[in-house]
């Protein structure tokens, strides 16, 4: 009975751990993921014919079903899945193509930790391939999970890469290739290898002749065609579908895939429903704000590069860097071309659709070299902007580029760029801790400070004038540098570092004297979410995309909450709120209200910043309800504005959150309050110099003092961005 007990068993778990057949099916979307806004629009259905980028059986010309037919399994079209008298015949080929399909399969879904289990599920699972599908099916299934060697899986890829085309558009020649090289992919590779490649190309066309699918004539036709592999090609990078918030998905996908790695669940089959934290409403705002701004302010570069000269026609460098972070040369690099060879491709003249503001659609046809398309992409000012909830850490619109269609690199995830001035608050916010007053005055005179290089760093103010003894609030309001230095010093570096680090920056700081004016690089994430800190009154949460994980019945998997932290007293906290109050309605953020219309019944506290040479603009704002954080810069900080006037924080960062936020709080669809910030009880009104009151006739441009500009650490920095996104 034990031995009975026991086959039984495990009888069941082989059914058990089968995973399903239908899944190889790249038609079926019964089963797929779906990301939903808080708002419920469907933002994106996740299936794995989509993540693998399948072809399906209209694509696949005769020629490559017939190769590899009479290549890899001459009697594909007798047998049931298995021929058994292979398994007792010295030599013969073992395995036929649904045997095979059926252990790659395995294979991708994480395959079996028993190599017998393996076996018998192998078995069982191609059976059930042979009856649930067609031939023609099955041999499209096979070519989409086949690897063709230099990390290239799927036929899509394969044609792309050896030919530059879709397998709907090979030649014959090239069809029989492409299935003749499975035998041995490394060994066959035509670009390294094109001797062995053609001989197995042709071994592959007599096979043909012999089983009667080609003439003789033809077949010697086709042997005398000479192998042509890539000699130029029409590359197409990965790009996505464009919709709502697809940096935003992105990032979705990327938290379940790890969630799904962690709990055993195939994200793309599983038929999930995801719920996030996103705001399809505020989301479309954010994007028309970004698009109104951006679209403007890229003639204004774009003007300077026509009268003053492009960066790169001064600097090579900037395009070399640009090419060598493309997928192009990477993938030309490993499959084995030389620099020369790269070059010439890269010099070569191709049609292809660009990214333009010009256009309705946001899309132009053209023919550029890959080099000149550098050119063209590299002047793109880039945005990236993050809105959360500071009460609960909702993530609640997301912009991490342009387009995701053209510019996938995501600034919002990946982006670090320097901070400037948006690092001042946490030095007051340390200092207002350790008793420091925003009615105190600090002398706004030259001071310098020792190095721990032994040298004198003497901090200047970006207009280069000095003045009397200023308070604390209007240094801040001034985005004064020599009082923010001043204040570094009294309350110590590594005290400035200690609180920048529990408000919610997690990259690491330096300990150097000019830490205060902000010579860091850090991202827009870890910027808002301490900001949000602020505007919380003290209570840190950590940003969440997720609210809950449904399956496909509707059970809830998984719920998610944000983690909350006590980091800053709330006295502390609501003084930071008035400091940053004082900047939009007195200081450099003063264009917020007359220019962006943001109405002057709903309290507004944000920063400015711009880092030396005006590569990096920030803003940083918040209301009750919403913290926005943002930059805009080029990929490459070399590309940038000579002017202050255009380049500053102001200038480039600002403009867009000013324009989101007006048009959030005049959505009457929205109905978000036009609340005021809560003053703690017991909080006391006299440490300020006088009343934080704004003047609607103070606020003009003219009499706003500059913003402030700081040095880069390095000069000869090379922004470590993945140029994938760039369609050549």
């Amino acid at each position: 009975m034990g031995y009975i007990a026991f086959i039984v068993l495990f009888s069941l778990y082989i059914w058990w751990t089968l995973p399903p057949v239908e899944d190889i099916n790249i038609e079926n979307t019964a089963k797929a993921t779906e990301i939903y806004s808080r708002d419920g629009v469907l933002l994106a259905r996740l299936s794995i014919g989509e993540e693998k980028d399948f072809a399906r059986p209209k694509d696949i010309p005769l020629a490559l079903k017939k190769a590899l037919i009479c290549a890899e399994d001459p009697s594909f079209n007798q047998h049931n899945g298995i021929i058994y008298e292979n398994y007792f015949k010295t030599g013969a080929k073992k395995s036929t193509i649904t045997q095979r399909l059926a252990r790659m399969y395995l294979n991708d879904r994480g395959g079996a930790w028993l190599g017998f289990n393996k076996f018998l599920q192998e078995w069982i699972l191609t059976y059930q391939i042979e009856g649930q599908y067609i031939k023609d099916e099955i041999l499209t299934f096979y070519l989409n999970y086949a690897n063709f060697g230099a990390n290239i899986i799927g036929i899509n890829s394969a044609s792309n890469s050896f030919f530059g085309k879709t397998p709907d558009k090979l030649e014959p020649e090239e069809a029989i290739l492409l299935a003749a090289i499975l035998k041995a992919p490394s060994y066959y590779n035509p670009i390294k290898h094109k001797n062995r490649a053609l001989k197995r190309r042709n071994e592959v066309i007599d096979f043909m002749q012999k089983e009667g699918y080609i003439h003789k004539n033809d077949a010697q036709i086709l042997k005398s065609t000479p192998l042509t592999v890539r000699k130029k090609r029409n590359y197409k990078p990965k790009s996505y579908k464009r919709g709502l918030a697809t940096y935003f998905v992105q990032q979705v996908k990327k938290e379940l895939k790890e969630w799904g790695k962690k709990n055993k669940i195939d994200i793309y089959r599983a038929g999930l429903k995801i719920y996030t934290t996103l705001d399809s409403r505020l989301q479309k705002h954010l994007d028309n704000a970004m698009m109104e701004h951006l679209s403007v302010h890229q003639r204004y570069l774009e003007r300077e590069f026509k009268y003053f000269g492009a960066p790169w026609e001064k600097d090579s460098n900037i395009l070399i860097a640009a090419m060598k972070r493309s997928n192009r040369y990477k993938q030309s690099k490993a499959e084995g071309f030389t620099e020369s060879e790269i070059r010439q491709e890269f010099n070569e003249p191709i049609p292809m659709k660009v990214f333009s503001w010009e256009s309705n659609d946001f899309t132009k046809d053209t023919v550029l070299t890959p080099w000149d398309s550098l050119k063209y992409y590299a002047k793109f000012l880039q945005p990236a902007v993050l809105v959360t909830n500071p009460k609960n850490g909702h993530v609640l619109a997301w912009v991490g580029g342009i387009d995701a269609n053209y510019f996938q690199y995501d600034h919002v995830a990946y982006g670090k760029r320097q901070v400037g001035s948006t690092f001042k608050p946490f030095v007051y916010a340390a200092a207002f801790d350790k008793g420091f007053k925003p009615c105190d005055q600090e002398p706004n005179q030259y001071i310098s400070f020792p190095t721990r290089e032994g040298k004198l760093w003497t901090p200047r103010n970006s207009d280069g004038e000095v003045g009397q003894d200023t308070c604390l609030r209007d240094a801040i309001a001034g985005s004064i540098n020599i009082v923010a230095a001043r204040i570094t010093q009294k309350v110590g570096v590594q005290t400035v570092v200690e609180y920048a680090h529990r408000l919610g920056i997690k990259s690491f700081l330096d300990t150097v004297p000019s830490i205060g004016l902000g010579p860091m690089e850090l991202g827009v994430i870890e910027m808002t979410t301490a900001y949000a800190t602020f505007a919380n009154y003290g209570k840190k949460i950590e940003p969440i995309l997720i609210t809950h994980i449904e399956d496909s019945k509707g059970e809830i998997l998984e719920r998610f909450t944000p983690k909350i932290e006590e980091v800053l007293n709330e006295f502390t906290a609501y003084t930071m709120i008035q400091m940053l109050r004082s900047v939009v309605d007195l200081g450099t953020a003063g264009d917020m209200r007359w220019l962006h219309q943001v109405p002057y019944d709903i309290e507004v506290a944000g920063k400015t910043g711009t880092s030396q040479n005006h590569s990096d603009a920030w803003f940083i704002g918040f209301t009750t309800d919403l913290v926005v954080g943002c930059w805009v810069g080029c990929d490459d900080r070399r590309v940038r504005f000579l002017s202050m006037d255009y380049g500053q924080g102001k200038a480039m960062a600002l403009p867009i959150v000013g324009k989101f936020l007006a048009r959030v709080y005049k959505d009457e669809n929205l109905n978000y309050p036009k609340s005021q910030f809560r003053r703690p009880n017991g909080f006391n009104i006299d440490t300020y110099c006088h009343p934080l009151v704004y003047k609607r006739d103070t606020l003009k441009t003219d009499s706003l003092p500059p913003i402030d500009t700081i040095p880069l650490p390095n000069s000869d920095y090379q922004p470590d961005i993945d140029m994938s996104d760039l369609d050549f």
